[in-house]
């Protein structure tokens, strides 16, 4: 799902296969240029210029969901975004396997307020500066990082 200035461009899925793991997340841009996570089924009180559905939600108000175990072995690439309390954003992601609690942890832990997953295998990074150039395969959204981008390293 993807929405800009009030006009979808695609349709909200909550039952669809990708999107199993609940809560189901939607990373937004309100009219008034503040960025959130929210739960799918709380969009629409968003007031959003700009949001997009992906997956599940990491965490909400700092909590990492339950569902995600530590000691998981379900590991993969994994790509996230985050809201820092400042509302700036982090997006992040891993360059190896991961499994979901690790990668809450590591939003957690930057100091992010929510975060959610975000796109999983369809995840490129273009990225020059850090000698990161995945221009292969196909993309469900896209992201452009224009001005102010601060990598970090930990």
């Amino acid at each position: 799902m993807f929405w800009k200035d009030d006009k979808q461009n695609n349709f909200v899925s909550i039952s669809n296969w990708y999107f199993y793991l609940k809560p189901n997340g939607i990373f937004y841009i309100a009219k008034v240029n503040i960025p959130g996570v929210c739960k799918t089924e709380k969009v629409k009180n968003k007031n959003t210029k700009y949001d997009t559905q992906s997956g599940s939600i990491l965490f909400i108000d700092s909590s990492i969901y339950t569902s995600f175990k530590k000691d998981s072995a379900n590991i993969n690439i994994r790509k996230r975004v985050g809201i820092l309390p400042s509302n700036s954003i982090i997006f992040a992601m891993s360059n190896k396997k991961i499994n979901l609690y690790d990668f809450a942890k590591y939003f957690k832990d930057l100091g992010c307020k929510n975060a959610l997953f975000f796109d999983a295998f369809v995840s490129r990074t273009y990225l020059p500066s850090q000698n990161w150039n995945q221009t292969d395969g196909d993309f469900g959204a896209l992201v452009a990082v224009t001005k102010d981008a601060k990598p970090i390293k930990k």
